[in-house]
């Protein structure tokens, strides 16, 4: 079995990943493998997705956050602030 492609289309979910064909976001296979759940118990809450697509949801996660990670490693944008943003009622001193 071959596994869905992930995509983002912003009339779909609000645009988060998803696979392919569904509406079964990346988002809802993490939470429910994080919660404990097996592969066997995703696929029979979501009939669509098989092991191939819980795999290339783990990647594009992962993926992703090899992503963020590199832009946070190389500093903010051109003409954003290094300094952390306020949130009131706390302080970084």
């Amino acid at each position: 079995m071959t596994s869905r492609e992930i995509v983002s289309d912003p009339n779909v979910m609000k645009g988060e990943p998803i696979l392919a064909g569904t509406r079964i976001t990346v988002r809802s296979i993490l939470e429910r493998l994080a919660a404990g759940e097996s592969d066997a118990q995703v696929i029979e809450v979501y009939p669509a997705p098989g092991p191939d697509d819980i795999r290339a949801a783990q990647r594009y996660a992962a993926e992703s956050l090899g992503k963020g990670a590199a832009e946070s490693r190389a500093g903010p944008p051109p003409g954003a602030s290094s300094e952390p943003p306020f949130i009131h009622g706390w302080s970084t001193e």
